[in-house]
């Protein structure tokens, strides 16, 4: 079927109508990695009462806005959204949605522009958490887009460079056996001007003692339980470059 987008809302998606019947008018449906103003064809994936979830299965007229997305794990990956328009048409987008959210919820009425201050279009996330899996085979990623599915990524884009370091250090560390089988997920908190990093690995009460062993630990901390979860902190000086 086609579709053609009205606008996008909070989370992303695509808003689109379902042609009227007799029951009357048409049903929502939301559509990822689309843009306001485009023409698609459409398959439906999901049925509510008030509402479909779709796929655009081709675009048939795109939006100006449009661009080929930088991340190699765009569309894959439930990271990011807005990656297939351009970073100002990405400021535009969070601003109309914040009207929006504002009129809807709150019946607050802004008169006035949003003043936008951007952070730059890439590399400046200074906090990343990621999965992490040991066996069979060792990998580090997100979740895969609109599932609970491990996607093993070498790269973030809008993380920080150090961040990324750490990101590659862990993979090589993977590749050689070295990290513990009880950590399921990894935390890097990078301070402001990128030069030291904090990391919080996610695991078993147990883990601590597997680290000490492998002699990983940096400015070691003692683990803190977190309900079903323990955590191990270290905070250490990082040179970039």
């Amino acid at each position: 079927m086609q579709l053609t987008i009205e606008k996008l809302v909070y989370g992303g998606d695509g808003l689109a109508r379902l042609p009227a019947d007799e029951h009357g008018p048409g049903k929502a449906v939301f559509v990822p990695f689309v843009l306001e103003g485009e023409r698609i064809e459409a398959s439906l994936l999901e049925q509510k009462r008030g509402f479909a979830r779709g796929r655009a299965e081709m675009i048939l007229q795109a939006s100006s806005h449009r661009i080929e997305p930088h991340c190699p794990y765009f569309r894959s990956c439930g990271g990011c959204h807005y990656q297939h328009a351009s970073y100002e048409h990405q400021l535009e987008i969070k601003a109309a949605i914040l009207k929006e959210t504002l009129r809807r919820i709150a019946k607050l009425e802004l008169e006035t522009k949003i003043t936008i201050h951007p952070s730059p279009p890439w590399n400046y996330r200074n906090r990343t958490r990621l999965r992490l899996r040991t066996a069979p085979e060792f990998a580090l990623g997100y979740y895969k887009f609109g599932s609970h599915e491990l996607l093993p990524i070498e790269e973030c884009p809008v993380s920080s460079p150090l961040i990324n370091r750490a990101i590659a250090a862990f993979w090589q560390m993977g590749r050689e056996r070295t990290v513990p089988d009880q950590i399921h997920e990894i935390e890097f908190f990078a301070n402001a001007d990128d030069t030291q990093l904090l990391i919080e690995a996610f695991c078993e009460p147990q883990t601590q003692a597997l680290w000490l062993e492998n002699g990983l630990t940096l400015r070691g901390a003692p683990c803190q339980k977190s309900q079903a979860s323990w955590s191990i902190r270290w905070g250490h000086p990082v040179r970039p470059g």
